[in-house]
């Protein structure tokens, strides 16, 4: 495959051409990250953030709570679920754990 020209080296078609594909693989990108929230500077200052190993020691935590339900279920008004008299091990699991533990390792810029 030929090396693909240098922006301002390409044709008006061929650059056009270019944007297409970009513009494309963008809203391929949209499509499977599914819904976007937007968030106010103010809502990104108070989001939790996981450090280093942060994500995989709570889902030991969640296999703890999952496998003794009874202690935890004081934390279910405040799991950000959709039933506030069950602590909702897989909504935390799925949607928050796992989804903001492995966002950042792939989303890191290319070594």
């Amino acid at each position: 495959m030929a090396k693909k020209k240098d922006l301002l080296e390409q044709s008006s078609t061929e650059l056009k051409a270019t944007v297409d594909h970009a513009l494309s693989a963008v809203a391929g990108i949209k499509e499977g990250l599914g819904e976007m929230v937007s968030l106010t500077k103010e809502d990104r200052k108070t989001q939790s953030r996981f450090r280093s190993g942060e994500a995989e020691a709570l889902e030991g935590v969640l296999d703890v709570a999952a496998a003794n339900p009874a202690p935890f279920s004081v934390l279910a008004p405040s799991d950000g679920g959709h039933d506030l008299g069950v602590f909702e091990i897989d909504l935390l699991r799925a949607d928050r754990v796992r989804a903001k533990g492995r966002l950042p390792r792939e989303c890191a810029a290319p070594s």
